[in-house]
């Protein structure tokens, strides 16, 4: 079985995270499996991956892999970004407002996107342009400039700037939905 990009580290300090990427992987793909049926699958990725991680340990990487199986709520391709994104309907009319502004029907569903992301979090929400990049087919460049865009035409506010380079992997910036 091909294991997915996402669950490749490409340098050290990232293992916990692409091991967590991996468990959600192996228990979308097998529901009813084990932790302990999935070993064969991490000794694989821990011996392919070696010489980038940082923690050389086979049972530190077990231990960790067993406990993200545990933690993991939701398949693949069904938390609340991915559900409340596929519940938009892009055949919507572009409202006029934001027609004015240039809005096609992917950034109008972005904004959609944001209203409804807020409505589920009292009116703040966090979204990071590559997990907004990957709903949309865009390059994350591109995303984080929609959702400046958003902020300069005033749909959104933005209330703690996300960054990719922390401890934990990448952080998602904070946004307040104020409409349009």
């Amino acid at each position: 079985m091909a294991i997915p990009d996402y669950c490749h580290p490409t340098t050290a300090g990232v293992r916990h995270k692409k091991l967590f990427a991996l468990a959600r992987h192996l228990k979308t793909r097998y529901p009813s499996a084990t932790a302990a049926e999935m070993r064969p699958f991490v000794e694989e990725w821990h011996r392919e991956h070696l010489a980038t991680i940082g923690t050389k340990s086979l049972d530190a990487t077990w231990v960790d892999f067993c406990n993200a199986w545990e933690d993991v709520r939701c398949p693949e391709g069904e938390g609340l970004l991915d559900v409340t994104f596929r519940s938009i309907d892009l055949s919507t009319p572009v409202p006029d407002k934001l027609k004015s502004l240039g809005y096609g029907a992917e950034l109008f569903a972005v904004v959609e996107l944001c209203r409804r992301l807020a409505r589920a979090d009292d009116a703040q929400f966090f979204l990071g342009c590559r997990s907004l990049a990957d709903l949309l087919g865009w390059s994350a460049p591109t995303a984080n400039n929609a959702l400046r865009m958003l902020v300069r035409h005033g749909i959104l506010e933005k209330i703690s700037n996300g960054a990719f380079a922390t401890p934990k992997g990448p952080q998602s910036s904070e946004y307040r939905f104020k409409g349009w």
